[in-house]
């Protein structure tokens, strides 16, 4: 019987790590960085905006002054921006599955260089292979019954398919393109008729990585597609702390096609042609100049094929070097329209300090010191994504980049639609429809001609896109990947409409129409932290200790945890304004204050 590598089973390359301060491609470098201020995240944890305030104070005692072990008197010492990379090597296998505890397989090095053509073949067919460096991991894998009969593919039914988070495929008679694969293992904790899709139901010809964070360069993705796929990536000359050298790591392990494309450079893939556009945002600050040689280096892609032209901007927004909506302007002037553009909407608004508690804590230490007070936006949100979207003449804007499915979620990539959230600020992402949202907002007083001309698709992981024989989209699912879930936000979609958006069918408020609206205007912040500290007083007021006993609370006052954290949240806005605003503002909220207020204590 034809075996290949299960769909259940996860395989994780770790590296090991001899660099002075850690890497980024192994990780070590994050979780150095988190140990040694653990104080100061701690603290902010406890005190939120007090935090913020005495940032200088805080960080100064953990050692970013100047004069310590991080920081020199020229700025980030040289070993921990640029660590050699040598240094960190491929080490092992890590294997997850079926939710056993991981198990370590050794990689030595004349293994490494080969790793790719290995699990490439492996995914295919795993035929024992002969004597060698690859024998014993096989072995090993087989002894712990990794390999299985290959499952049937799923045949995508559309010119672009929404795969989950950044990850999408773009699919023609001659060629398969797959942007940023993140691919996650099916699972029976997924609904059995919605679980991922996986790389025997992809099987690209080629890859377009955008840039280094691990969500949209995922190594453990890559190595299953094999040594021959062609990876276009972004020109690293020097890999850093902020940007991993992709073209060192991929040849490491045995890829044998990669190109790497600078800004307005072009490849073609099949009958794709693929054009390098420059990635703006996602850097440590939104506008101030960082550091010579050093820079969370990306692309966004142009992709023509098929007589259609698609745009994917991933995490992209503003930094110094310029804007996304500059840019859409630029190549819709150079290129021309696109029909599709998929962009990010997820604004990533923080105080320079809250980088410890996330995944990029090294941000911190490339902010200038005199903006440690100073709330930065390195992402675009949706109206910026749908400014941009507008700027480029898109037909059609995507929501994306922001998880989207439950194999994400369990990460903490996105909102949980399925109402399983329970804390922590993933869960207080923005879900797609809010740019559907945003879009309608632009129609004033239900005056169609006012309404944003991009239309914008709702595109679930696992659906596709499809044009019809006029050239006009529609959204289709794929067998085995059908949406199970109720829409969190039932919104409007049609432009010009003279109803409000409506969300959480019948439970929702229209307060965050205006109040989280005005609190963006004046670029006020909830803290989840808050938010958090409300939950645990309602917890603790009904002796709820567990989640399961605050899941039965809330079913008994007909909520779900997704609902349940949208009233806290927009509760805690109304307060928040409260500190903050006019008279005017106060009164123009009232009624909805009131009605929040009835909604959250009649919960409680």
């Amino acid at each position: 019987m034809d075996l290949s590598l299960s769909s259940v089973v996860e395989l994780h390359l770790a590296y090991e790590d001899n660099s002075p301060f850690g890497t980024t491609v192994s990780g070590q470098l994050e979780r150095k960085l988190k140990e040694r201020f653990r104080p100061a995240i701690e603290t902010l944890r406890r005190d939120a905006l007090d935090a913020v305030e005495r940032a200088p104070e805080i960080l100064d005692r953990l050692g970013l002054d100047g004069g310590g072990e991080i920081l020199d008197a020229t700025g980030v010492r040289e070993e921990l921006s640029f660590p050699v990379p040598s240094q960190t090597r491929p080490a092992a296998i890590v294997l997850f599955r079926d939710r056993l505890a991981p198990l370590r397989l050794p990689v030595g090095p004349e293994l490494a260089g080969d790793l790719a053509a290995w699990i490439g073949e492996w995914q295919h067919n795993a035929s024992r292979p002969a004597p060698g460096p690859a024998r014993a991991l096989w072995e090993a894998l087989h002894e712990l019954q990794c390999f299985a009969a290959p499952r049937q593919p799923t045949h995508t039914r559309g010119a672009a398919t929404l795969v989950g988070h950044a990850t999408v495929l773009l699919s023609s008679p001659r060629a398969k393109i797959l942007i940023d694969p993140f691919l996650m293992p099916r699972d029976e904790r997924f609904p059995a008729g919605y679980q991922p899709l996986t790389h025997g139901d992809l099987a690209p010809d080629g890859v377009l990585i955008t840039h280094s964070h691990r969500d949209h360069f995922h190594i453990d993705s890559l190595l299953r597609l094999g040594r021959d796929t062609t990876v276009v990536v972004p020109e690293v000359a020097r890999e850093s702390s902020l940007a991993i050298d992709m073209v060192y790591r991929l040849k490491e392990l045995g890829f044998t096609d990669v190109r790497a494309l600078g800004w307005n450079q072009q490849t073609t893939i099949g009958d794709f042609r693929v054009i390098a556009l420059p990635m703006y945002g996602e850097q440590p600050t939104d506008d101030a100049p960082l550091p010579p040689d050093i820079r969370n280096t990306g692309n966004t892609y142009l992709v023509e094929g098929e007589g259609r032209r698609y745009a994917f901007l991933a995490d992209a927004g503003r930094d110094h070097l310029g804007d996304v909506r500059s840019l859409a302007k630029d190549a819709y002037e150079r290129y021309g329209p696109v029909d599709v553009l998929f962009g990010g909407y997820r604004p990533w608004r923080l105080y320079p300090i809250q980088y410890l508690t996330g995944s990029v804590p090294q941000y911190l230490l490339y902010t200038p010191r005199s903006l440690w007070r100073t709330r930065q936006t390195i992402m675009s949100d949706s109206h910026a994504l749908l400014d941009t979207a507008e700027r480029w003449h898109a037909r059609y804007v995507v929501p994306y980049a922001n998880g989207g499915a439950p194999w994400y979620w369990q990460l903490g990539l996105g909102s949980a639609a399925d109402g399983s959230a329970t804390s922590g600020e993933t869960h207080f992402d923005p879900l797609p429809e809010a740019v559907i949202r945003a879009s309608t907002e632009r129609s004033e007083n239900g005056v169609r001609a006012l309404a944003s001309p991009v239309r914008t698709l709702l595109v679930r992981p696992g659906e596709s896109i499809r044009f019809d024989g006029r050239g006009e989209a529609d959204v289709i699912p794929n067998p085995g990947h059908i949406w199970p879930y109720n829409d969190a936000e039932a919104l409007l979609s049609a432009p010009g409409s003279t109803r409000e958006p409506v969300g959480l069918s019948r439970k929702r408020v229209l307060l965050r129409l205006l109040a989280l609206e005005e609190m963006q205007r004046r670029g006020l912040t909830v803290s989840t932290q808050q938010v958090a500290d409300m939950s645990d007083d309602l917890r603790r007021r009904h002796g709820l200790t567990d989640h399961a006993d605050m899941v039965a609370w809330l079913n008994r006052a007909g909520l779900s945890m997704a609902e349940y954290c949208e009233i806290l949240y927009e509760w805690q806005g109304v307060l928040r304004l409260e500190e903050a605003m006019s008279d005017l503002i106060e009164k123009r909220l009232a009624g909805q204050r009131a009605f929040a207020t009835m909604r959250a204590v009649s919960h409680a």
